[in-house]
């Protein structure tokens, strides 16, 4: 018998073989027992070689298993990486509109209560005209670097789009006693204020001085800006008298 025919045989075909030669070792003796055995091993090699392959089989499964495992994690890993992106992108969105917003409200807050005020004269009062949307109050002034005085019957309070005058030689009156009653000088004044939101601004503006009063220098601009002076400021008092402010409406000063 050759290595082909061997091959052939199915694993019937070789258990029926080695149970003939079983029975051939029974009647004639042990001789035939070894062919028996060749077709027993032949049996266990077959047997071993399908489970190699069934085992082979199957780590190439697990290893396939694994590497979609792989795959899948590093998907689902960048779409996660894009989920984040994508949601740290709204937020910023989302940051900046409430940003937008939160500024859009305080400029029209601050427009809203933005000080505007301009200086004048009138005869030999200061006007304090109050150009805002809302009321203010004038709590005290000084002139060039003199001591700031508080204005008579302090805080006046000036509605919006109305005016008060306050009489400034009464404040001064030694200072405009040294005054030449012939030649004018030119001095800055400050006017110390508060809006409706209580915020506190300095408004100033340069008059022409002399010993018979005052009166407004073309052309100089008065100049309100926002100042904490409460904390600076010690008004000296000033003298008593009615300040009484006026809604009329104002002219260009």
């Amino acid at each position: 018998m050759q290595v082909k025919e061997i091959e052939k045989l199915s694993p019937k075909e070789l258990r029926q073989r080695a149970d003939a030669v079983f029975a051939k070792a029974d009647e004639k003796g042990p001789s035939y027992l070894i062919e028996a055995q060749f077709y027993m091993q032949e049996l266990s090699r077959r047997e071993d070689s399908k489970i190699a392959r069934r085992d082979f089989r199957m780590e190439l499964i697990v290893i396939l298993l694994i590497g979609l495992e792989i795959v899948i994690a590093l998907y689902e890993g960048h779409e996660q990486t894009n989920l984040i992106a994508s949601q740290t992108q709204i937020l910023q969105n989302l940051q900046t509109s409430t940003k937008n917003t939160a500024d859009a409200l305080t400029e029209e807050l601050a427009l809203e209560y933005k000080v505007s005020v301009n200086l004048g004269t009138n005869s030999d009062q200061l006007s304090i005209f109050n150009n805002s949307k809302n009321e203010i109050t004038i709590w005290g002034m000084k002139i060039d670097g003199r001591p700031a005085k508080a204005t008579p019957n302090s805080p006046i309070s000036i509605p919006a789009n109305g005016m008060a005058n306050v009489m400034i030689e009464r404040l001064y009156p030694a200072f405009f006693g040294k005054l030449s009653r012939t030649e004018y000088v030119g001095l800055p004044v400050t006017v110390y204020i508060k809006g409706s939101n209580s915020r506190e601004y300095i408004v100033q503006s340069t008059f022409d001085f002399s010993g018979q009063g005052f009166k407004e220098i073309k052309g100089v601009p008065t100049v309100s800006r926002p100042q904490d002076w409460s904390d600076m400021i010690s008004f000296s008092p000033g003298p008593s008298g009615s300040q009484e402010p006026s809604s009329r409406p104002q002219s260009s000063q």
